[in-house]
């Protein structure tokens, strides 16, 4: 007999927490590194082309500049906040729900080059102690 994991937080979060916990290995045979749609601009566009042109399209969107301290809410397996580093130098801070997550997020992160940098923590957002004032922009995409 199985028996069951216990997770803090709301029964929400826990249920969030379990299925990105329970399925993490899907989402990263399916979607790689980002899980996240991609913006198609060509018809001849491979689907990680796609996600990186979204993250660009976006990160105009949001002005991201140069060396600003991002907070990647909802980051997965870190793929946004590593884009976000490389791409734009900057100082990102990964915020996952999913133990699993962290673990696949903190692993692809340890070849990080540049002079940005991506560091990652297990946390609900709605409770996560943010320092005031830390971060030029948070992120969340679909999540």
């Amino acid at each position: 007999m199985a028996t069951a994991v216990k997770r803090p937080g709301t029964l929400a979060a826990r249920d969030i927490s379990g299925h990105y916990d329970d399925f993490a290995w899907a989402y990263r045979l399916y979607w790689g590194d980002h899980i996240h749609h991609g913006l198609f601009t060509a018809a001849d566009m491979t689907p990680q082309q796609a996600q990186e042109g979204m993250l660009r399209y976006c990160a105009l969107r949001a002005d991201v500049r140069t060396g600003m301290n991002v907070a990647d809410v909802g980051c997965g397996h870190g793929g946004t906040a590593r884009f976000l580093a490389s791409e734009y130098s900057c100082s990102v801070l990964g915020l996952t729900i999913s133990g699993e997550q962290l673990k696949i997020a903190r692993k692809l992160s340890t070849s990080l080059e540049g002079p940005g940098s991506a560091r990652f923590e297990l946390g609900n957002a709605e409770f996560f102690a943010f320092p005031p004032a830390s971060f030029d922009l948070i992120w969340n995409m679909e999540s």
